[in-house]
Parts: C-alpha cells; structure tokens; sequence
C-alpha cells in the first residue's frame, strides 16, 4: 500500500488506540497515522492485496497537478494499476493509457493492456488506450468490468442515456437497462433510478430494472406513505411482477407494509427513524431485477436518529439542532433513556482512558 499527498511527502507516525469487543473487554490497535501542515491537502491512500511468498510489488508516484497518484505494479500477479485524487471540476488528463475527467480514478489492468476494471468519481467519462469506454452527460460515479462477451458497467449520473464504447463485442442485451440503441459510436443505454447494468453479447432474454422511486422520502411519524415502484422496466418489454419487502424499521415499530405485491404499496411510519423498503421485478421468463431500495424518514432531520450531515453526531447530539426548549425543536434535544445512560457511560470511559494515558 501507500499514502500521498498532493503537498509532499507526508509524516508517518504510529499510535496506540483502544476499542472494545463483544463482551466488553477492551483491547489496543496500532494507528498508522500520515499527517502534514497545509491549508488544503488531498490526499490518496492505495491498499491493494498481494500474495504471500510474492516478490513485493513497485509503487512508484505519479506527477498530478492539483493532486497525488501512484501507480502499482505487481509482476507476479499480473497487474498494472493506477490511482490518483485531484481537485473536481477538472478537464481530462491522460496518464499511461488510462484517462478520465474525474477527481477520483482507479484503473486496474494487465501486464498485456487489457483492462480489468476501471472506475472515476466525479466524472463524464472513462477512457483506456485512447477509446472511450463510458460517457456520460453530466458528472457522477462510473465504472465498467470489460470482459470477452460482457460487461458490468455503473453509471450514477443524471443522465436518461449513457453511452458505453470500446468493447470487444456488439451488445445484444442488456440486464437492468430499459432500452439499448446500438450505432456506430457504440451502444447508448436508456435506463431509470437503477445505474447498474450489464451489457452481453447474447441476443437472449434481458432481466428487468426495478425502480423504488425517489430516494430518501421523509414523512411525519404516524403517515402512512404511498410508495411507488412504477417506474421499473424491462428492455424486452415483458411484463414485470413487483414484490416489495420492509427490511428495517425503528426499534417499537409494527412493521406494517400493506400491497407487497402490487406497484404501489403503503408504508405506515409509525417509529421516528429510517424505513428501508426493497423492490425486486421479474419478468415473464422468470428473471429477477437487482433489488432497489427507498429509505423513508420519519421525523424531522432532527429527530429521524439519522446522521445527515456524516459528522458522527445524530440528533439532539448534533449541533446544527435546536437546544432543548428552543422554539420548536424541544422534542430534538431530548433523548431517551438508554441512550443517555449509554452516552455518560462512554463518556466516563473516554474519562478513565485518558487519565490512565496520562
């Protein structure tokens, strides 16, 4: 593995944490810790497995501008990769024969050229030796797994199409797409809120793409909430069955899902907190859809126990939520019992471990 930064070379420092395991015991890890002085840094961290007995691989940097990149070169396994992480918003740079306009890359190949994978967050497109692989109209998450008669590709953008090129066959089907045009560009892919598809050269049944609808939904505690899963198609044009399935409420929740198996079931919120629901279609030949999923939240973003912001605080613990007696968020700075004892509890712990460091 390795780690870089877009500032230079980083400091390496080891310390010693605690944690706790099932039964309570506490026990210490070593935290590999890589820090520098800047007012912005990107950085990258590579971690790719090899196998024991191998002759260790060659990581070598690679020069990005506004960024840090590495690339991995393992002989005895085969394998070629590149990685990097740059500013967004960037044009398209090429780097060996990888090129891309994302902020994030990874492309994974053989000593041969042949890719294995490769993947770009924040990007339009994904480019190997020149051709292009995956084009898209707006900016978002893409990857593709090329092989002889298939390939697996994401595509979480906006876009209605995206267009898949380069391969080494003619795309005659396509699972979890709702339609496939083939030009001579390549082949353009139709396809709904499912962004996973796999394109193959057999002309046989295509299987379905279940759509949940948009994603999170809020609702207030006590709604009952229409779902709809309408949207989900079938690139033969078959007709599709739908089977829906509630798989977490909140703690104290009835778990009522009425109309699992028709397009538009209702969900009775009656807990604060996250409801996931999950889609599967299958068509008349029997082939079943990737599940898509719709999570439903129940409450204010202040009393839903979700962690919206990502910054390890939820609810009445966060600071971007009213105080307890605040205008009317007085029920989000109250919390329950078991949480509250739980939360002095590890309080007192993080107490302990630092008197005992000290």
């Amino acid at each position: 593995g390795a780690i870089g930064f877009d500032v230079g070379a980083p400091a390496f420092s080891t310390t010693t944490e605690l944690h706790e395991i099932a039964n309570r015991e506490e026990r210490s890890h070593t935290v590999l810790r890589a820090t520098t002085n800047a007012e912005r840094v990107r950085a990258l961290t590579l971690l790719l497995p090899t196998r024991s007995g191998d002759a260790a691989p060659a990581i070598e940097a690679v020069a990005v501008d506004d960024g840090a990149g590495f690339r991995f070169t393992d002989a005895e396994a085969d394998r070629v990769a590149l990685a990097l992480h740059r500013t967004p918003g960037l044009e398209v740079i090429a780097i060996d024969a990888a090129s891309s306009d994302g902020s994030v890359w990874s492309f994974d190949a053989r000593g041969d050229g042949s890719l294995r994978h490769a993947f770009a967050d924040d990007a339009r497109l994904l480019r190997w030796n020149g051709a292009t692989l995956v084009e898209a109209g707006t900016h978002g998450r893409l990857a593709i797994r090329p092989e002889a008669e298939r390939a697996e590709v994401v595509a979480e953008t906006a876009d209605a199409q995206v267009r898949v090129a380069g391969l080494d066959f003619a795309p005659l089907a396509a699972d979890g797409a709702c339609g496939l045009d083939g030009t001579s560009d390549g082949a353009r892919v139709t396809l709904n809120r499912s962004r996973v598809f796999t394109l193959r050269a057999s002309a046989d049944n295509s299987a379905p793409a279940a759509d949940a609808g948009a994603s999170p939904r809020r609702a207030n505690v006590g709604a009952t909430l229409a779902l709809d899963g309408s949207a989900s198609c079938d690139l033969d044009g078959d007709p599709l069955t739908p089977r829906w399935e509630l798989v977490s409420a909140p703690g104290g929740s009835a778990w009522s899902l009425e109309g699992a198996d028709g397009w538009t079931p209702t969900l009775h919120a009656d807990r604060r907190g996250p409801f996931r629901v999950r889609l599967v279609v299958t068509d008349a030949h029997g082939a079943a859809s990737r599940a898509a999923e719709v999570v439903v939240l129940a409450g204010t973003a202040c009393t839903d126990r979700v962690d919206q912001d990502l910054d390890g605080l939820i609810d009445a613990l966060d600071s971007q939520c009213p105080s307890p007696g605040e205008g009317t968020g007085a029920a989000c700075g109250l919390l329950g019992p078991e949480l509250l004892i739980a939360l002095l509890a590890f309080r007192r712990r993080i107490r302990r471990v630092r008197s005992a460091r000290s």
